[in-house]
């Protein structure tokens, strides 16, 4: 090779390095994790989560910033073993928030305790979004469900079901 081509074939390389590092979304956090400033972005689309796998650290504040795109209101609720009404799904035994004093904005997302257990329970309105401010403890460590039991368990089984890991 003479030395212009190895000079082209330097700036060649040098000009694709440049337009990679322009477009990689690097640096930003992994679908479902949270990122540098603890917050967690979880998005509600035709009746499923964009990612159905979340994991946020325990004993530090985490906001979990759920943007719903839907039309569709979904109350979601967190916990663990799964209880069904009917055969179909219809909340959770346990719930993640018990004891809790999350801070939540929109306030009006809070809505009255919903059963089987008066879970802790947040109204994502169609087009709007909730944030939840939070420190799970490390006694919540572990693997935990988030749902939408709407419509008899039909948002659930449509896809509005995911699992939210604090290690």
């Amino acid at each position: 090779m003479t030395t212009r081509t190895w000079t082209s074939a330097a700036v060649l390389a040098a000009i694709g390095l440049a337009v990679i590092l322009l477009v990689w979304p690097g640096g930003g956090p992994a679908p479902g994790q949270v990122d540098s400033d603890g917050r967690l972005e979880i998005v509600l689309r035709d009746y499923a989560f964009e990612v159905e796998e979340w994991t946020v650290p325990a004993g530090e504040p985490v906001t979990l910033v759920f943007v719903n795109t839907d039309d569709a209101d979904h109350p979601l609720t967190f916990g663990g073993e799964m209880v069904e009404a009917d055969g179909r799904p219809a909340g959770y035994a346990v719930d993640l928030f018990d004891g809790l004093s999350p801070r939540v904005a929109p306030q009006t997302a809070i809505v009255e305790p919903v059963p089987p257990n008066d879970a802790f329970t947040v109204q994502v309105r169609g087009g709007d979004t909730v944030e939840v401010e939070v420190v799970f403890p490390e006694d919540r460590a572990g693997t935990w469900g988030v749902g939408c039991f709407s419509g008899h368990g039909c948002h659930y089984n449509a896809g509005l079901e995911a699992t939210l890991t604090i290690e």
